[in-house]
């Protein structure tokens, strides 16, 4: 196989403030550079964001759309970005757009001469119905309809595939590619040789402690694990978010 030029569409590129949308983006961007592809990110952000128009990123080439403040719609800046990627694609610049499904960055547009990939991280209408919470109509409609104009789609694990699958009542799900957002190459993996050694069992969550994250879903089920190994340790890293009105800390203490 000969070189790909991928593009990503990602608004939350680091060192922008990211998620793990962002970090995935930049990890795996990274590494189909040093495995010999082109990959290029492209994402919509304000005016006043201090990081340049363009810049290389470990040979990532990362292009940041400005788009006006105040902003009075997304439409400015949907077509803004789908202008420039047909372009490109014109231009024989880039094989496959890769596009997150959360707010329905495909929706709308016209046919491009490269595939459309939706990659499924979990959309705002999924966490609403994850939540126990109907889905706003117009969040709805635009998610569902990138996913109706992508080529391709694929989940991040199988739960988010069957649930996406379930909201929007898609046919099918092309394909589920697990994802990391750990750099293993700065990484010192050596305690992992010795982690047969310690007495009993730790498992690390990481991540913003919000029911969406699923914390509560691993508290209910840590009871379980508790009933096989007694021993086993649950540590909880993470920035707090706020249930129902009160912090996270409060809740998580109650539990």
């Amino acid at each position: 196989m000969g070189q790909l030029s991928i593009c990503y569409v990602c608004h939350e590129y680091p060192p922008a403030i990211y998620g793990g949308i962002g970090k995935g983006c930049q990890v795996l961007s990274r590494a189909l550079v040093n495995a010999g592809h082109k990959a290029t990110v492209v994402g919509s952000y304000p005016q006043h964001y201090s990081g340049p128009d363009r810049e290389c990123d470990q040979g990532v080439e990362v292009v940041r759309l400005r788009y006006p403040s105040p902003d009075y719609g997304s439409i400015r800046r949907r077509i803004q970005l789908y202008r420039t990627i047909a372009r490109w694609c014109r231009q024989g610049e880039i094989d496959l757009v890769e596009v997150a499904d959360g707010n329905g960055p495909a929706a709308g547009w016209p046919r491009l001469p490269v595939p459309v990939v939706t990659r499924i991280h979990g959309s705002i209408s999924y966490f609403a119905v994850e939540q126990g919470k109907r889905p706003t109509r117009l969040a709805y409609w635009i998610e569902r309809a990138s996913f109706w104009r992508s080529d391709y789609s694929s989940a991040v694990s199988r739960y988010a595939a069957d649930k996406t699958k379930q909201v929007f009542g898609l046919k099918r799900i092309d394909s589920v590619l697990y994802p990391t957002s750990i750099d293993t190459n700065r990484l010192d993996l050596s305690g992992l040789q010795r982690a047969h050694e310690r007495p009993g069992m730790k498992v690390v969550f990481t991540g913003t402690i919000t029911p969406k994250k699923g914390i509560f879903s691993l508290l209910r089920a840590w009871g379980r694990v508790r009933e096989e190994h007694p021993s086993a340790e649950l540590h909880v890293f993470g920035k707090y978010g706020t249930l129902d009105g009160r912090a996270a800390s409060e809740v998580l203490i109650e539990r």
